[in-house]
Parts: C-alpha cells; sequence; structure tokens
C-alpha cells in the first residue's frame, strides 16, 4: 500500500506541477514509468522506445497509470492497453496519443531541449493558469459556468504584471522580461 501511494504521489506531484513539464523518452517505459510520462505536459521519445502496461501479465493492476492514461488515449484504448498488457513501439505510442512527438534517438536531447526553450517564451503565470483551468473544466460541460470561469479569469490576467509587461513587450518590439 505505501509503495503504491509513493507512486500514486509521484504522478499527482508531476502532473500538478505549475510550471511545463516534459518527459524525455528512451528504452523501456513501462508500468508506473508510462503513468510518470503522462503526467508531464509534453512526451518525447525516441524511435526505439517501448512501451507497456503489462501489470495484468503480472497479475497486477496499472493503477498508478488509469487517470492520466484516460485523459491521454480515452477509455477505449485505456481498457484495451491494460487489459492486453503486451509492449509495443515508439510509433504506436503516437499513433494512439501516448506520446507528442518521436525523433531519432541521436535527436532527442536537441529536441527536448529545443522544446524547454519555446517554453520558456510564454509568460509564466499563464502557463500556470492554463494547467489549472484545464483541470478544473475537462470535467465540466460547456454552458454558462463555464463561460464564466472563463471570463473572470481572462480579466484577471489581463492586468496581470506579466500580461502588461507582454503588451509593452510587443508594442516595443522587445523580447518580456521573463524571456532570458
Amino acid at each position: 500500500h505505501a509503495g503504491a501511494d509513493a507512486m500514486m504521489g509521484a504522478v499527482q506531484a508531476i502532473y500538478d506541477f505549475p510550471k511545463p513539464s516534459i518527459a524525455r523518452v528512451h528504452g523501456a517505459t513501462v508500468g508506473g514509468g508510462v503513468g510518470l510520462m503522462l503526467a508531464c505536459d509534453f512526451a518525447v521519445a525516441a524511435e526505439n522506445a517501448r512501451f507497456g502496461l503489462t501489470s495484468v501479465r503480472n497479475g497486477l493492476l496499472a493503477a498508478i497509470a488509469i487517470p492520466v492514461l484516460i485523459q491521454a488515449v480515452g477509455p477505449r484504448m485505456a481498457r484495451q492497453l491494460l487489459m492486453h498488457g503486451g509492449v509495443f513501439d515508439s510509433a504506436t505510442a503516437l499513433r494512439i496519443g501516448l506520446v507528442d512527438q518521436v525523433v531519432k534517438p541521436e535527436d532527442l536531447d536537441a529536441t527536448v531541449a529545443t522544446l524547454a526553450s519555446e517554453l520558456k517564451l510564454g509568460a509564466p503565470s499563464v502557463q500556470t493558469l492554463v494547467k489549472k483551468l484545464v483541470t478544473q473544466i475537462d470535467g465540466l460541460p460547456h454552458d454558462a459556468n463555464v463561460a464564466e470561469i472563463l471570463g473572470a479569469q481572462v480579466a484577471t490576467q489581463s492586468i496581470s504584471e506579466e500580461a502588461l509587461e507582454g503588451m509593452k513587450a510587443f508594442l516595443d518590439k522587445r523580447k518580456p522580461k521573463w524571456v532570458k
């Protein structure tokens, strides 16, 4: 029980982390490793990476990955992966939505570094807000309540220091101060 709680805590900590997170995937990613990868906002995999939710073949439940797996691939594919327990390649992982990008192994570090550099261009407070709002709104019906939540957040963010700096930087034709 303690081990499962610790692993679930690790997945949740990555998922809740307020800044963008990137999974750099190489080698074998199985079981809880898939859960950790899916807790990240981005997943870049090497072409030779292998994936699997193999617990079922050992009489175990890969519960750690279930919430983030459903988000990534949908309930039907999640059921298939969890019941089948087989290992598959990075092309399949990309096709089903488990990873966002597949690159040659020798390009993995550069691709992840480029993505990290691109993410640094975004306003940190907006990135944090996006993570919070997507989680908050994901299960809600698209109705007036969602519009109210989003409208209030847009109004608040529009007068934040970062928004004011971002617009001033745009008008001055320079990069905002958060870009280093």
